[in-house]
């Protein structure tokens, strides 16, 4: 029984120092989100390296493509998800020092967005209770890809990081947009129970897990649940619109409307709207 127990408390104690420095190498590598109240926009951007990226793309630390259905993969043109990761992987660039300066700027006028939401739109249609204090406090962390090879080059988050492909050089405001729904993801990811009043007030209840439902098309930015609509007793999700779908973008939906593929978009698509810069 002594031994036994001296085994357990020194098992205990490895698996302890295992979790303790891998924590710690994500936290270098920037794949883990952190926060505080002194956040400054401008001294807090972080623009991943296109080996940071690569790497990334390669661990997939949050399993993401690991759980990709094989509509998922078809719509991709790819047969693994190993296949997926190396092709994602060699899709990844570094900033120019121009991207930089647009992506700080873009930012910092997102963030001045969410600085001032609450006493600026509380009393319009569009407006939805968040935290901007706790969306201001959440740093920015950038990774750059070139082409459609990954995710079709569309923006979205994954851990703390906000992948962008070329096109970053839109117009200010569309980036600014483009920033503000993003970081929105970010918030949904790190403040999940705050987000409990938004489901609540538009009547979207959970209905089942997304995982193993045929033609789901897989999102990062979104929780594992599908909500019913409790106006309309339908499903928000987006589906494959065929078992060999052309491309990430060919899906339909119940409401032909892709906004409403779930809460967390129409939630972010929501507040993008009262962005004007």
């Amino acid at each position: 029984m002594k031994k036994d127990l001296k085994y357990n408390i020194f098992a205990c104690i490895l698996i302890l120092v295992i979790l303790f420095f891998g924590f710690s190498n994500l936290k270098k590598e920037g794949f883990v989100v952190q926060w505080d109240s002194s956040y400054s926009t401008k001294d807090k951007v972080t623009f991943l390296t296109a080996k940071q990226t690569a790497k990334f793309l390669m661990a997939d630390p949050d399993n993401y493509v690991h759980n990709f259905s094989v509509w998922d993969l078809v719509a991709r043109r790819v047969s693994t998800e190993v296949d997926y990761r190396r092709q994602s992987a060699m899709a990844s660039v570094d900033f120019t020092e121009n991207q930089k300066t647009r992506l700080i700027r873009a930012a910092m006028k997102a963030d001045e967005f969410f600085a001032s939401y609450k006493s600026d739109y509380a009393q319009t249609n569009d407006y939805v209770n968040i935290s901007g204090k706790d969306i201001v406090a959440i740093p920015w962390v950038f990774a750059l890809t070139d082409g459609n090879e990954y995710e079709n080059g569309m923006p979205h988050t994954r851990a703390n990081v906000i992948f962008l492909s070329n096109d970053v050089d839109e117009t200010l405001a569309n980036l600014t947009k483009t920033l503000v729904h993003e970081k929105i993801h970010l918030y949904q990811r790190l403040f999940p129970n705050k987000c409990v009043t938004y489901l609540n007030k538009k009547g979207f209840i959970q209905w089942k897990l997304r995982q193993g439902v045929p033609r789901i098309r897989s999102n990062p930015d979104l929780d594992p649940w599908i909500y019913i609509d409790t106006e309309t007793n339908k499903p928000l999700m987006a589906l494959y619109a065929s078992d060999e779908p052309t491309n990430i973008s060919d899906v339909v939906n119940p409401f032909h409307n892709i906004h409403y593929e779930h809460p967390y978009e129409l939630m972010a698509y929501t507040i993008e709207k009262c962005v004007h810069v």
